[in-house]
């Protein structure tokens, strides 16, 4: 099985440091880009988390960061989730060291492209991807869906058993849009795996 990540609603958000942004715009495009290519002459940059407050339509600083979250089709990895993941992924892709309010952590840029099996549209949007089951890669991106990363069944389990929190895991990969009718009707039937 193969599973799309998403970012947990309750957690917060990864921004490039607003004070930094003259600089940090050149620097940060790779966070902001989605794009499955590596990180040239990287320097260590600062992210900040921000929590979003629908009902006032505003964003603030929090301390409640997670150990996992989603930004752009990359990874953030607390410490405690990079010494538990950093040999799994190794191999998918890079780690590039980050600084934040709490302390220091990597954001994980997959590099492995896998190509669908077949993609099914909805007007415009794709309404759902396939990919083939038995891919070894535990943990890659499509150049179809760029801001989307999905992992395999193994690393679902791995990250499950170890506790880790901050994202949502769709077991039906192939509903990318939740407004197409097709994930509307499997929204009924299906939720996602919260850890």
């Amino acid at each position: 099985m193969i599973y799309r990540v998403s970012q947990n609603e309750m957690t917060p958000y990864i921004y490039p440091d607003a004070e930094a942004l003259p600089y940090g715009k050149r620097q940060f495009s790779f966070l902001l880009s989605a794009v499955i290519e590596p990180v040239k002459n990287y320097v260590m940059q600062h992210i900040e988390f921000l929590q979003w407050d629908a009902k006032n339509d505003t964003a603030s600083d929090t301390d409640n960061i997670p150990d996992l979250a989603l930004c752009a089709g990359k990874l953030f990895l607390n410490n405690k989730s990079y010494v538990l993941l950093k040999d799994l992924l190794a191999e998918c892709g890079e780690f590039l060291p980050v600084t934040f309010n709490a302390g220091t952590g990597y954001i994980f840029n997959p590099l492995l492209n896998v190509e669908p099996l077949k993609i099914d549209m909805h007007y415009d949007d794709i309404a759902a991807i396939y990919f083939d089951e038995d891919i070894k890669t535990p943990i890659f991106k499509t150049d179809k869906n760029l801001k989307s990363v999905y992992i395999t069944k193994s690393l679902y389990n791995q990250i499950k058993l170890m506790g880790l929190n901050g994202l949502d895991y769709y077991p039906d990969y192939a509903d990318i849009y939740s407004h197409s009718e097709r994930a509307q009707q499997n929204l009924k039937s299906k939720t996602a795996h919260k850890l």
